[in-house]
């Protein structure tokens, strides 16, 4: 079983796939949905569930783009986010207003608020900035050195938090975007306020896996003997 909450946002997934919302919590029908429900995150305002045939669903406050479903529209029930279909995604993450999820083959895609850069799609591959955009629906990541030439690698492992987002490369780099009002990228709050595009902090061969806290940042290391 696993429980997830942000905030007065709550959801429960039973070992038989079964999802339930609320505080006093409520069954979500999902017969409709694809496969067993394997997963469960949440954000702010939104839901999101992965089944076991790789497809993702969400419903909630589609106001700030999160729902990944191309409109505002608020949805009661888990809809498939069709960008995605025929692909198979392994992982979700849910921001606070942002979506990440994580295909088979290592590509990860993104949707959602972008207030902070919290997407870090910004100035690709040395493009003349305009602003901060946000994405209506999931759209592929790609990842730049300081030199804007692209990163040919496979992402390992995503985490999110509120409005900021970090990756794990194939090469066991740890990569950044978005807020860092209290260092949660990696980088001094003084001298980043926030970082638009992914930008590397981070490498250690021994790293495993990554998480984040609304405000925090966490990278999980193998002992070595």
């Amino acid at each position: 079983m696993k429980v997830v909450a942000t905030n007065n946002i709550f959801i429960y997934l039973t070992s038989e796939g079964n999802v339930y919302t609320g505080q006093l919590p409520s069954y979500v029908d999902t017969e409709h949905c694809f496969g067993k429900v394997c997963d469960i995150v949440c954000g702010y305002e939104h839901y999101m569930l992965l089944t076991d045939e790789g497809r993702v669903y969400t419903w909630g406050n589609g106001r700030r783009l999160q729902l990944g479903h191309g409109d505002l529209t608020n949805l009661e029930l888990p809809t498939e986010v069709e960008a995605l279909a025929g692909i198979k995604i392994v992982k979700i993450r849910a921001g606070g207003w942002h979506s990440l999820a994580l295909s088979d083959c290592g590509d990860l895609y993104l949707w959602g608020w972008n207030d902070t850069g919290q997407l870090g799609m910004e100035n690709k591959g040395g493009q003349e900035k305009k602003g901060l955009k946000n994405y209506t629906l999931p759209t592929l990541v790609d990842v730049y050195d300081e030199n804007d030439q692209l990163v040919d690698l496979c992402v390992k492992d995503i985490a999110c938090g509120t409005r900021h987002t970090a990756l794990l490369l194939e090469d066991n780099t740890v990569w950044t975007s978005g807020c860092n009002k209290y260092g949660q990228l990696g980088l001094p709050p003084e001298r980043h306020e926030k970082i638009e595009s992914f930008k590397k902090v981070f490498y250690d061969e021994g790293i495993t896996n990554i998480s984040c806290g609304p405000w925090s940042t966490v990278v999980e290391l193998q002992l070595q003997k």
